[in-house]
């Protein structure tokens, strides 16, 4: 007997039944034609060619099999075709089974045909207990052996035999018309036993009891006998809570469970509302055909329900609502805010529906930064009580895509849908009945009833005799508890936009669609800028300290362990040491302006005094770490060139020899001649600081006296520090927060407290600082904020009177701590990158709600900067839209030094400039922030930072501003671990406490966020971190290992069985009883592997929905030894999720 090369097609599980019987006689499988997840997963296993359409070239093949059971449609192809169906009148399958089953006929023919001629019969027998998935199970086994007999003889003689034809199942018309629309013309019996007939277990069919009242679609659940009656059939004759008693032939029916046709509940006044007692139901009159095109069209719209790109217009959120719940709210502020309708002269086409759908898919393309966007639609009309108003679009909105062509696509999307509308129950048999919450928008006509969401686009339309209708009016309809109106606002400005741009000029791509009008754009613009101070833009640091220097002469001005310097002394050593630079700087014949000098000194006076003197004569100082590995240090002499280096006794041989060097004393003295030079000019370089760069190599950001002492006159302006006050300098000079701890006492006289070398890393030491010293001004990296407040006995620090925060996001519960536990104290949040100077915003948290924000706001620009949130094309985003944080001003940096290609790509021309040279350059920071209602720059991350999980784009802070609202922790950083070859979310945590309950956590995250942002493990630490410059290092949080997923013994056997197969299929080491399948790696191709392996180890057959219902191990488990799960040969029918 020779092998047979075979192609099967089908969806159903059958189809994997035969391919195995196929493998088991030893035939070969060429292809197989499937989107079943289980046939997928086997073939998959078996290394069996898979495709979603019929390939070419079939008559190749010695048998191809059309292996769904019972179809009806025989496609004419190659000799050798096989498919099944029943020896009946063409319909579906499904109907023919549920007609014969509820009138109770004996029997029906079963046939694979070849072609149209009958090669094997089976007369299936029925009792009047079967329901339809019984039938559908005999179908099954008969089928198969008949199948094997056909394979059988086709290998030994070549042909497929033809056997006599046998007499057709005889169906009740009047029992098929009662499946499409339930009436009740019929016996009561019959009726009663249609429940049987649709019951077809798990598998998903067009089959159902349907029933339309006062023009509205329901379903039926349930049909009793009611007892006998006289009325005429279809008379109405009771209406209960649950369900509605009608008249039928010799006996009324009692019908239950009614839902809407989208399987949507009925409560009891919706019910007495559709039914009137003594009205005869009468079957309604239907388009056959447009049911059957609506029966074909459902596997078309399962796919489009699952192609669905989750997404939402997060950022229109109420910040009050934001930080108190993620729990919907009811409905009850509903607001409406209109779009401006282009008008005749401004459309090609008029504003008609197809124009605004790709309005609205355009601006959401830009907002959400994507390639595809989903969106739900109501159809204007419904061409059938059981015609889904509501459907799934997506459309592609890659950026070389032109505004017409989408238009096209939207046409052609609303004509097919037109054509061939959607089951109102498609999403409820594909267990996704809520794909349209996890869409950013609804477009709708006002009749048709939304999704439960905060926000839809209604239209009205006007009658039109053309293809597509007519928009008369457009309005955002939204929940003024959960959104921001003032986003709502821009959001329908852009909608307004785009849509009158694209009807304008429809050859235009997408991505140069204006999302803002001109006027919006000047506001935005002008509002970005700080306050204009002109007399604030031409100073030089050397002239704000000489000026101190003379009017506080007697004053102390250093002080450092014993050694206190008063402004007179301090001013003399730097000059000395200054005119010893220039001196030794002239032998090399170096000049000084704009040169580069190194320092390498410990925390001390010495320290000062070379920082100020490198200034003075004219030079840039290079901050050099006597911590830093040799080869960091090297590439920074490398790019950096420094023309000298002032150095601390003993650490001269941490340098290259070809740096010349003077070693500077403790108190700041050196040996050797001076001359004096010009004074530094406002654009000469200040300092260069390097900062880490992405490729692993340092970059250094050169900034200028102008920016700098800029920097410094606001923020003696914004805060007053005054002679008699004291700052703390803790902050490692390498890092740029130092220079205005250096310099700002300095410039107005007040006293420069230097901390000892790695005070900065002692919380207890600080604390003593501030209580010996009386500091009033310090700063903290938020990070090392939340370790100081730990502190006991900080309400004993009553000099403090301001602390400031940068170098990384504050969380607002950190702020809410320092506020309680340093109420004397005020709390100032400032941002700024190293390659501007310093600072460039600021915001105070003692003013405004900062429990509305996850982390304390950037604030607003300082004096004479400029913040723009802008989108990848560098245009201003809507305020509320999450953009790239772009900075302008006198504070921006010259550059990197000798980087010239990483120079051009980060510092740009800045398009918003005008003729203000000062505002000439942008820098691109890549930080994501958006601007609030009150003009606020609220920071949401880092570009690098944001992730996608399961399809949904997730900011990490997010998840760990979360868990910072819990009372247990203390802090809390959030990264994504490869463990095992599975990436997870994985939350670093510091306890507050002695310890923290991970159970309970857990259940708090997801009181307040969506499940796929909750962390798949948690790493509890003592401490976080941090660099050298107290910054979090998240290059040092440890790794997780495999075997560190923990996992509690299981006693179950079969949850035992069960996480060797999640095990398996996710090649995960370690499954816990409580680990979720989505969560942790899982998705709908590895569940149909996960059930096939089920199948086969537990002798149980899953759902797909099943599956997503009981995802978590242990639900799973039970469901699999509950009632509910049926045995694997029974061979269930697939879902999709």
């Amino acid at each position: 007997m020779r092998s047979l090369d075979c192609i099967l097609h089908g969806d159903d599980d059958f189809l994997l039944e035969i391919a195995r019987n196929l493998r088991d006689c030893g035939h070969q499988i060429v292809c197989l034609i499937t989107g079943n997840p289980r046939a997928l997963a086997w073939a998959r296993e078996e290394r069996i060619t898979t495709a979603m359409s019929m390939p070419s070239g079939l008559s190749t093949c010695d048998l191809i099999v059309h292996a769904d059971l019972l179809r009806n449609v025989v496609p004419r192809s190659a000799p050798g075709t096989l498919a099944l169906r029943l020896q009946a009148r063409h319909g579906d399958p499904a109907e023919l089974i549920a007609a014969a089953v509820a009138a109770a006929h004996p029997f029906f023919e079963l046939a694979w045909m070849n072609e149209q001629r009958v090669a094997w019969a089976m007369r299936v027998p029925i009792s009047t207990r079967d329901t339809a998935g019984a039938v559908v199970d005999r179908c099954h086994r008969l089928a198969l052996e008949g199948f094997a007999e056909l394979a059988t003889a086709l290998a030994r003689e070549g042909e497929l035999p033809e056997a006599e034809s046998s007499p057709q199942t005889p169906v009740d018309d009047a029992v098929l018309a009662a499946l499409h629309r339930l009436h009740f013309d019929l016996d009561a019996a019959i009726l009663a036993a249609l429940p049987r007939g649709v019951d077809f277990g798990s598998r998903r069919t067009h089959a159902g009891l349907r029933l339309t009242a006062n023009g509205a679609g329901l379903t039926v659940g349930s049909i009793e006998l009611a007892g006998p009656c006289d009325a005429a059939s279809g008379r109405l004759l009771t209406v209960e809570a649950d369900g509605v008693v009608i008249a039928a032939r010799g006996e009324s029916v009692r019908l239950g469970g009614l839902r809407h046709a989208d399987g949507g509940e009925l409560d009891a006044a919706s019910i007495a509302a559709l039914f009137t007692v003594g009205e005869r139901q009468i079957e309604a009159p239907y388009d056959r055909a447009c049911w059957q095109r609506m029966c074909a069209a459902d596997a078309r719209w399962i796919t489009a329900i699952e192609a669905t790109v989750p997404a939402g217009f997060a950022f229109l959120e109420s910040l009050t609502h934001r930080r108190s719940s993620r729990t919907a709210t009811p409905a009850s502020n509903i607001q409406r805010t209109a779009l401006l309708t282009p008008g005749a002269n401004e459309a090609v086409a008029g504003p008609t529906l197809p124009w605004l759908i790709a309005a609205v898919v355009a601006t959401t393309a830009r907002l959400l930064d994507a390639a595809a966007v989903s969106i739900a639609v109501g159809l204007p009309t419904r061409p059938d009580p059981f015609a889904a108003r509501l459907v799934p679009a997506t459309f592609a909105t890659d950026g070389h895509r032109s505004f017409a062509g989408l238009v096209l696509d939207t046409e052609r999307f609303l004509v097919d849908a037109r054509a061939a509308p959607m089951l109102a129950d498609t999403p409820q048999r594909a267990g996704r009945s809520e794909w349209s919450r996890h869409v950013p928008i609804a477009i709708l006509s006002d009749d048709v009833r939304g999704p439960d969401g905060p926000l839809q686009l209604r239209v009205e339309l006007a009658p039109s005799q053309g293809r597509a209708p007519v928009v008369r009016a457009a309005w955002l309809e939204w929940n003024g508890e959960q959104l921001e109106p003032v986003f709502v606002a821009a959001l329908a400005d852009s909608l307004a936009s785009v849509w009158r741009a694209g009807c304008s000029a429809p050859a235009t791509a997408i991505t140069e669609l204006p999302l803002l009008s001109e006027e919006a754009v000047g506001a935005i613009v002008a509002s970005s800028r700080g306050a204009d101070v002109p007399a604030a833009r031409d100073l030089t640091l050397v002239a704000l300290l000489d000026a101190a220097a003379l009017q506080h002469a007697g004053r102390p001005a250093v002080s450092f362990d014993d050694i206190c310097l008063d402004y007179t002394e301090l001013r003399h050593r730097v000059r000395t040491l200054s005119r010893q630079i220039r001196a030794r700087c002239a032998e090399m014949q170096r000049p000084t302006g704009d040169a580069v000098v190194a320092l390498l000194f410990e925390r001390g006076v010495a320290m000062v005094v070379a920082i100020l003197a490198t200034l003075e004569a004219g030079a840039a100082y290079l901050p050099l770490d006597p911590q830093d590995p040799q080869p960091r240090r090297s590439q920074m002499i490398e790019d950096a060139a420094p023309v000298l280096a002032l150095v601390a006794p003993g650490l001269e041989s941490a340098l290259p020899d070809r740096v010349a060097c003077l070693t500077v004393d403790a108190d700041g003295m050196a040996d050797g001649p001076g001359i004096d030079g010009p004074a530094p000019a406002p654009d000469d370089l200040a300092y260069v600081i390097f900062t880490s760069g992405s490729t692993g190599r340092p970059k250094g950001a050169m900034l200028e006296h102008r920016g700098v002492a800029n920097r410094i006159v606001w923020m003696q302006k914004q805060y007053g520090l005054q002679p008699t006050q004291r700052v703390l300098q803790k902050t490692p000079y390498t890092f740029d927060v130092s220079v205005w701890e250096f310099l700002w006492p300095l410039i107005v006289g007040a006293e420069l407290v230097v901390a000892p070398p790695d005070a900065h890393k002692d919380p207890h030491q600080i604390a003593s600082l501030i209580r010996r010293r009386c500091i009033t001004d310090i700063h903290f990296v938020p990070s090392m904020l939340a370790v100081f407040l730990g502190n006991e006995g900080l309400g004993e620090l009553t000099s403090l009177a301001r602390v400031y925060c940068s170098g990384e996001a504050l969380p607002t519960a950190v702020a809410s701590r320092c506020r309680a536990l340093l109420p004397h104290a005020a709390l100032h949040n400032l941002y700024g990158p190293t390659e501007a100077s310093i600072d460039v915003s600021a915001w105070s948290c003692d003013s405004g709600d900062t429990e509305r924000h996850a982390v304390a706001p950037l604030g607003q620009p300082i004096d004479n900067m400029a913040l723009h949130v802008l989108d990848a094309g560098l245009r201003p985003v809507p305020p509320g839209v999450p953009g790239e944080l772009c900075i302008a001003g006198i504070g921006v940096a010259r550059g990197y030094i000798n980087r010239p290609a990483l120079t051009q790509e980060r510092f740009i021309d800045n398009p918003f400039a005008g003729s203000d040279r000062h505002m000439a350059r942008l820098y691109r920071t890549g930080d994501v922030a958006r601007r609030l209602p009150d003009g606020v720059i609220e920071f949401l991350g880092r570009r690098d930072f944001q992730i996608k999980i399961r399809g949904f784009r997730v900011e990490l802070g997010e998840i760990e501003a979360a868990l910072l609202e819990q009372s247990g922790v203390a802090q809390a950083v959030v990264a994504r671990r490869d463990v095992g070859g599975r990436e997870l979310t994985v939350a670093y945590l510091v306890p507050r406490g002695p310890a923290i309950d991970v159970a309970r956590l857990g259940q708090a995250l997801g009181q307040r966020l969506p499940d796929y942002m909750i962390p798949d493990h948690y790493v509890v630490l003592g401490t976080l971190p941090l660099s050298a410059n107290g910054k979090l290092d998240r290059r040092q949080l440890p790794e997780v290992e495999p075997a560190e997923i923990g996992q509690a013994v299981i006693a179950d056997p079969v949850e035992r069985t069960l996480a060797q197969i999640w095990g398996t299929v996710l090649k995960r080491p370690q499954i816990a009883r409580t680990d979720h399948f989505f969560r942790i790696g899982g998705n709908s191709l590895l569940a149909g592997e996960m059930m096939l392996r089920v199948e086969q180890s537990l002798q149980v057959g899953l759902t797909f929905r099943a599956v997503f219902e009981h995802a978590v191990l242990c639900d799973l488990a039970h469901h699999i030894k509950s009632d509910a799960a049926r045995p694997a040969g029974r061979h269930v029918v697939m879902e999709r999720l």
